[in-house]
């Protein structure tokens, strides 16, 4: 069985993040919302530390837009004169997506470019989704079944083929 602070360690040194930027109450609280979704099983370590590093890093890319926009709201250049009125704002034109540097980490993590350590690569949100909802045995299970219906108004012929002819 895991305990929450035993993933901590592992989360932080993962994000790249000290105290300052992200706190062990917030990464405790993560940690421990994928518990309560996924359990607390051993052979659940994997997806659990994958699921919380990229909340984690979603919380830093967040943070880090908003502290940024704050800090300038969005304006790099300002110049005002009291005589004769004129003020000229200039706005940052470039991507604030490509500047935050959480989230490129974070796309790192999801694409497969990093690994946590000690875990497999399959150890993904993506290889735990269920295509159109339905596990792959279940569709073999139903599509080898003579007396069911394949949904596709025939385009399967009897030897479970595919057959874009109708006829």
């Amino acid at each position: 069985m895991l305990v929450d602070t035993q993933l901590l360690g592992f989360v932080r040194r993962a994000i790249f993040a000290d105290a300052t930027q992200i706190t062990d109450e917030q990464l405790l609280e993560i940690i421990n919302q994928y518990f309560e979704s996924i359990g607390q099983q051993n052979n659940k370590r994997c997806l659990i530390l994958y699921n919380s590093i990229l909340s984690a890093l979603q919380y830093l890319a967040a943070r880090w837009n908003i502290d940024t926009a704050a800090a300038t709201g969005g304006a790099i250049e300002r110049t005002e004169r009291v005589g004769q009125v004129e003020v000229s704002t200039k706005y940052n034109d470039s991507d604030i997506y490509a500047d935050n540097p959480w989230q490129r980490l974070h796309d790192a993590y999801f694409y497969g470019q990093m690994q946590v350590i000690g875990c497999p690569m399959q150890a993904k949100v993506s290889d735990n989704v269920l295509i159109g909802g339905v596990d792959r045995s279940e569709i073999h299970r139903v599509k080898d079944n003579c007396n069911s219906v394949d949904g596709l108004q025939g385009l399967y012929n009897k030897n479970r083929h595919w057959d874009l002819r109708r006829g």
